[in-house]
């Protein structure tokens, strides 16, 4: 397993985080304005990746205060990230899409430290993740999307998402699992008036 380098972790968990400023360009500025900004975000990752393919030195910088050592890919999560916030924009509804970036972006940086740096308690089903970094994702997404959205669709939303993480073994495809599924869950109860 790879040693756990907090500095490096608090610094890419900040960068994912930061994404969760989408939600209020998204609530500020409407959705052409975070739709602009995500693909834009994408092509730019994109970039990053091949240059770095092709030229490992372009980007050296940048890949060695952020990237994990294990991984093979460079900026394959923030790729996939900018697919599920796009996605997710052009998949559900205006007033649910705020909160699901956020969902995103907090629990699953939250869910990362607390996960590394406190989780003693394996889960159960998926032995690379822990009860305290679920529980984290849980609370820190709930909090943070309390603000944008009902409690009720915060904490359906929140542990959806929770859930989905705890069960992906790889890293990065929850960048595209998460919202999606946490997405279509606030959408459903709102469809079926549960909430």
């Amino acid at each position: 397993m790879e040693e756990f380098k907090f500095p490096r972790e608090l610094k890419r968990q900040s960068v994912h985080i930061s994404g969760s400023l989408l939600a209020a360009v998204y609530i500020l500025m409407g959705e052409s304005y975070a739709l602009t900004l995500s693909v834009l975000g994408l092509i730019t990752t994109m970039f990053i990746y091949l240059s770095y393919r092709k030229n490992k030195d372009v980007f050296r910088f940048l890949i060695t205060s952020l990237e994990r050592d294990m991984e093979k890919s460079v900026a394959r999560g923030a790729v996939f990230y900018f697919i599920g916030i796009i996605l997710t924009i052009l998949l559900f509804p205006p007033y649910i899409i705020p909160a699901v970036i956020i969902i995103t972006t907090f629990g699953d940086a939250f869910s990362t430290l607390v996960g590394l740096k406190f989780g003693s308690i394996k889960l159960p089903y998926n032995k690379i993740k822990s009860v305290q970094g679920s529980l984290a994702f849980l609370v820190s997404a709930f909090i943070a999307s309390s603000l944008v959205i009902p409690t009720e669709l915060a904490f359906a939303g929140s542990l959806t998402g929770a859930l989905v993480e705890s069960l992906i073994d790889r890293r990065d495809e929850d960048n595209i699992l998460v919202p999606l599924f946490t997405g279509l869950t606030i959408k459903l109860l709102l469809y079926y008036g549960i909430f």
